[in-house]
């Protein structure tokens, strides 16, 4: 059985008062996050996981609403946690000088020749990344910063996909094809906006969409507004699903 909680489903503005947008996914002894946004470290509490249990950190791009978490995360693994095992962070390409920089410019403390644990980073683009018994692949989003959305093939064949941030495009198709639960974008209700995906948008080719649950998230405030005329489910902060 495969757990995914959402720690946090707003959008960049944290509209309805929500966290930022991050996935927890439990399988087995496997646990991942998908995005670190500022209030993941708050959330992994509230929700009882201890940060050491993390291996992996996807990040479907560098904007702050998606990795400006991390900074916390390294600095409770370097003065409350002791690491044994190194946290692997897997993005685009140019993801670890993001990190990097961004982890530097909040504390100057957690640059690499004074920390505690260890961070590997893994560059994904269209191959395949394995870890233990889950098959990652990414896909282009149509999104700034090299954007990708993650398909995850578990043992015994269940499928998560989760898009990011992302405007409507057919690599989403080949992204959620034969998922179990795809996470997708919905910032706005029917404003076109580059770079981000509109309910009604998504609406014009749901029926293409080949998954048997799908979830909105990275929710803006006209979406939440128009709650009562969607007809697809959106995500609430702390909804735990499994599959």
């Amino acid at each position: 059985m495969t757990i995914v909680v959402f720690l946090g489903s707003g959008d960049a503005f944290s509209a309805g008062g929500r966290f930022y947008s991050s996935l927890l996914v439990i399988d087995g002894d496997q646990v991942f996050l998908v995005d670190v946004g500022p209030t993941t470290p708050l959330a992994l509490r509230r929700v009882g996981i201890l940060p050491n249990r993390i291996s992996h950190i996807f990040l479907t791009h560098t904007h702050g609403d998606h990795i400006a978490g991390l900074p916390f995360l390294f600095l409770e693994y370097q003065h409350r946690f002791h690491r044994d095992s190194p946290i692997t962070i897997v993005g685009a390409p140019g993801t670890s000088e993001y990190v990097e920089n961004i982890t530097t410019a909040m504390y100057s403390s957690l640059a690499k020749e004074n920390r505690r644990f260890e961070v590997n980073y893994q560059s994904i683009n269209e191959k395949a990344y394995r870890f233990a018994l889950t098959t990652a692949r990414s896909f282009p989003m149509t999104h700034e910063l090299h954007s990708r959305g993650f398909r995850f093939e578990f043992k015994g064949g269940k499928i998560l996909a989760v898009t990011g941030d992302t405007e409507w495009n057919d690599n989403i198709l080949s992204l959620s094809d034969g998922a179990d639960l795809l996470v997708i974008e919905c910032s706005f209700f029917d404003k076109d906006v580059p770079g981000h995906l509109s309910f009604k948008s998504l609406e014009k080719n749901i029926c293409r969409l080949n998954s048997q649950r799908i979830v909105l998230y990275h929710l803006g405030q006209d979406v939440l507004d128009k709650e009562s005329e969607l007809h697809i489910e959106i995500a609430k902060d702390f909804m735990e699903l499994k599959f």
